[in-house]
């Protein structure tokens, strides 16, 4: 009895984990693949929240510090807002210089920008899945210790982080994580973006156990099973 419970809960972990499962649903959707991940820092591009340091040299009463506001615009002096979300400092900049020339002879002005945190979505095996905030060139590792650590059925060597790149198409890529852990590794702790999505898997033996939950949950008895075990002890339920 014990011998062929074992089979039949072998079985239908082959049934749960076969090509079946992997299907995808019928529908209308299109199917896009993932642009080709690129690993280039991109110019960073002014966001609502902003902050932007505007300096005259000749003229230091107009000294400023500017926030973007929610609209993507800031409001200069003398000469009012102008739209700056989504654009290089160094464009706005140059902008800037072109029409502060109509009321100065020398627009000697200098801009600098102070990033606000930026917004990443942590999800998957981890303790606390959401949004969390992170500082210039925080990682996915550290993201991930932000959203509560991995959990023990999550698989750091598997991380996949999710990432807008240009004209809008999204890329992925994967990540070993683990390595951190690992003494004379070098680690891939994967510097993230403002908008990425880090998504931590489950390992495979946590993705067995499940399976085995839910078999073990429509059997007519109770199953009392272990997967480092030898043996299944059976416990029939009265009718």
């Amino acid at each position: 009895m014990r011998k062929a419970l074992i089979l039949a809960t072998a079985a239908a972990l082959a049934v749960l984990a076969g090509p079946g499962m992997a299907a995808a649903p019928a529908g209308n959707f299109v199917r896009v693949p993932y642009a080709t991940w690129s690993n280039s820092e991109p110019l960073y591009q002014l966001y609502p929240g902003d902050e932007v340091e505007i300096s005259f040299p000749t003229n230091p009463e107009y000294n400023k510090t500017l926030t973007v506001r929610p609209d993507g615009r800031v409001t200069l002096p003398i000469l009012g807002d102008m739209e700056v979300a989504g654009r290089p400092i160094d464009d706005v900049r140059a902008d800037t210089r072109r029409a502060y020339a109509t009321q100065f002879r020398n627009p000697n002005i200098d801009m600098a920008v102070k990033p606000q945190p930026i917004r990443v979505s942590v999800g998957g095996e981890v303790g606390a899945p959401g949004d969390v905030s992170l500082i210039a060139d925080d990682n996915a590792l550290q993201a991930i210790i932000r959203a509560g650590g991995v959990k023990t059925t999550g698989n750091l060597k598997r991380v996949q982080i999710i990432r807008r790149g240009a004209a809008g198409s999204l890329m992925m890529t994967e990540v070993d994580l683990s390595k951190a852990f690992r003494h004379g590794e070098q680690p891939d702790l994967a510097p993230l973006a403002r908008g990425d999505i880090v998504y931590v898997p489950r390992t495979g033996i946590a993705n067995v156990d499940l399976a085995v939950q839910s078999f073990v949950a429509a059997l007519p008895f109770t199953l009392n099973y272990s997967l480092n075990a030898t043996t299944t002890s059976v416990t029939k339920v009265k009718p």
